[in-house]
């Protein structure tokens, strides 16, 4: 369910790979869509969704909002710093837990709400949580 209470489209698969997303039709197994999120960087990509917006973000100092239906990127918001993402969705806002900082978006456009610095930490390892909501850390160096 959206916020609004609507049931949410289910239909397309979005895989995140090599700093690029595919929306796969879920019936099907064909692409729909590609977004190559430009300048983003390459490796994994970090993803979450909800209300017909997926947020991305790979190794590189960018967040982006993709319409889920179509592929199309919404916004991009520079993030304070590169790497390995977690991604936490709030009503009205996107939390990002990248490098050396955890960064507060508008989910309507991408603007800087705040930026809290945590110099010296590794947020690779970073989890974020508001209650019933919860982004576990996701180190994949913590796989070896």
């Amino acid at each position: 369910m959206t916020e609004r209470g609507v049931a949410e489209d289910r239909s397309i698969l979005v895989v995140g790979i090599d700093g690029e997303l595919l929306g796969v039709e879920r019936d099907t197994g064909a692409v729909r869509w590609r977004n190559e999120l430009v300048d983003g960087g390459y490796g994994a990509v970090q993803l979450a969704a909800n209300g017909g917006q997926v947020f991305a973000s790979a190794d590189g100092d960018l967040v982006y909002c993709i319409d889920y239906a179509t592929g199309v990127t919404a916004w991009r918001a520079q993030t304070k710093s590169p790497g390995r993402a977690t991604l936490l969705i709030e009503p009205g806002c996107l939390v990002v837990a990248k490098g050396a900082s955890v960064d507060c978006f508008a989910r309507r456009d991408g603007t800087l709400l705040w930026s809290l610095p945590l110099a010296g930490r590794d947020l690779r390892r970073c989890a974020l949580a508001f209650p019933d909501n919860v982004a576990q850390a996701d180190d994949a160096a913590s796989s070896k």
